[in-house]
């Protein structure tokens, strides 16, 4: 990842609203619903309409970034991730950069 790349990554993480650029995602739990022991199988992300290419790209980097870090007990224990084509209720957040969202 370049440098700038991870100026402008450290810029929306370190922000008060980071949690708003991630995308939304649902989760599908092993075990039964009322249980709060619930292991979670797979994890579904979804679009947001309004993110640029070069945010969702610095997520991947990231995320691969991540994946390779764990050990290999840490990546068979850790939920499969499946990016989907459905898109996401959540609006843009509020004093977003340029470079990271785009109008719809």
């Amino acid at each position: 990842m370049s440098q700038s790349d991870k100026e402008k990554a450290s810029k929306i993480l370190t922000s008060p609203n980071a949690v708003e650029f991630m995308s939304s995602e649902e989760s599908e739990v092993e075990g039964t619903p009322s249980s709060c022991r619930g292991v979670v199988k797979n994890r579904k992300t979804k679009k947001l309409q309004w993110e640029r290419t070069k945010l969702k790209n610095i997520k991947i980097t990231l995320d691969r970034m991540y994946e390779s870090s764990l050990t290999p007990a840490q990546q068979r224990a850790s939920a499969k991730v499946r990016r989907s084509e459905e898109f996401s209720d959540r609006k843009v957040p509020t004093q977003s950069p340029g470079w990271a969202v785009r109008e719809y």
